[in-house]
């Protein structure tokens, strides 16, 4: 487990609900637009999954560009200036099902440490990593407190 923080450039935001589990088809096809777009990333895809409804997530993806861009209403596209989440603690992993036991870790150090999670869900990166993914997963920390 870092302390770390998320701190980006030029933002694409794009926000969806999945209810059949295929949001990373859903990442794939927003990555490909802004290639077909001239656009490139500068970093690595983050994103947030927040419950919504019965059986669906709400995802938000926050896509770090090469240039500023234009937002986009038909496309419920975004633009984020500078996005950061700071300060976070954070641990990797490399399968999505190791997401609930890396909240759970988070959680714990925080309770051991006296600190607190801000009310924000957590935070992942994603990064392609020999022929997979590398995720990031990272826990705001509510400074209010301190």
């Amino acid at each position: 487990m870092e302390k770390s923080a998320i701190i980006q450039p030029n933002c694409a935001v794009y926000e969806f609900i999945d209810s059949n589990q295929s949001w990373m088809e859903e990442l794939k096809d927003v990555y490909h637009y802004f290639i077909l777009e001239d656009a490139f990333l500068i970093g690595p895809i983050i994103f947030t999954k927040e419950p919504y409804g019965i059986g669906e997530e709400k995802i938000t993806v926050y896509l770090p560009l090469n240039d500023e861009i234009e937002p986009i209403e038909s496309l419920n596209l975004k633009f984020e200036p500078l996005f950061t989440v700071i300060p976070t603690l954070s641990e990797k992993c490399f399968e999505e099902e190791e997401f609930e036991i890396i909240y759970e870790a988070i959680r714990l150090v925080c309770k051991e440490n006296n600190l607190k999670l801000t009310d924000q869900p957590f935070y992942h990166t994603m990064a392609d990593y020999m022929g997979g993914y590398v995720f990031e997963v990272h826990g705001q920390i509510d400074v209010s407190e301190l």
